[in-house]
């Protein structure tokens, strides 16, 4: 009898000026219950005290800095460097829950045809107790994807604008018709501090999401190709007006 060995997952975390929160992150990631796994953080160009945090880890996480390049960049760089079967994305101020990977495995494992799997995010407010209930979202952290599924519809695009890489990542998986899986447990806890980025960076409300989604239209009008499916609700609402909730490096 064949016994299949456990994939292993590799976990990008860009970091830039993180000191606050990143060690966390990387506790969170390391709890995962003894699963195959290894860490990679990209430093894209910290200037505060990220870089001794992560070293002080040892053997346990693969550290790259790099100057300034935005996170896209460090994702990308990550990529390159990531060794697993699988990939997946944490931000230096979000948590995974223990469970995250326990929940999320058995569905790649037992449909080699899913090529992502998304479960639910947790927003909360740094200092505050109260949370509301867990939604549906494209935050990366909040997913598992195959390795392979970037070979086939690249990697993260640097030139999109206000952080929005992921939000592009998740129209250009759609495009693709690849086989993605959403889950009803929670696998992102997103922490709102005040310094995400994505409350600082500045631009019109939604700019961001209208810019990608021309992006994707006319990567749809090019390949003569509208046939793709609604988008979910979750981002239909962020297109009608919530404000985004994406990248906060």
């Amino acid at each position: 009898m064949r016994v299949s060995r456990p994939a292993f997952v590799s976990v990008i975390i860009p970091v830039h000026n993180g000191e606050t929160f990143i060690a966390e992150a990387i506790a969170s990631v390391v709890a995962q219950r003894n699963l195959p796994l290894e860490i990679v953080v990209i430093d894209d160009g910290s200037t505060d005290g990220s870089a001794a945090i992560v070293r002080a880890h040892g053997d346990a996480v693969r550290y790259r800095h790099q100057p300034r390049a935005g996170v896209a960049a460090a994702r990308n760089a990550g990529l390159a460097l990531a060794a697993g079967d699988l990939i997946g994305f944490l931000d230096q101020d979000d948590l995974w829950p223990e469970d995250k990977l326990a929940v999320l495995l058995p569905f790649l494992a037992a449909n080699p045809r899913l090529e992502a799997v998304y479960g639910l995010t947790s927003r909360i407010v740094v200092g505050q107790r109260q949370a509301p209930a867990p939604v549906f979202n494209w935050h990366l952290g909040s997913a598992l994807f195959r390795r392979s599924l970037f070979a086939r519809i690249g990697t993260f695009d640097e030139t999109v604008r206000y952080y929005a890489d992921d939000t592009d990542f998740f129209l250009r998986l759609r495009e693709s018709k690849a086989g993605v899986a959403y889950v009803d447990r929670v696998t992102l806890i997103y922490r709102t501090h005040g310094g995400n980025t994505s409350l600082t960076m500045g631009g019109p409300p939604r700019a961001f999401f209208v810019e990608v989604l021309k992006r994707s239209l006319d990567r749809r009008r090019r390949a003569a190709d509208m046939s793709v499916s609604p988008l979910p609700e979750f981002v239909r609402r962020m297109a009608a007006g919530a404000q985004p909730e994406d990248d906060h490096e």
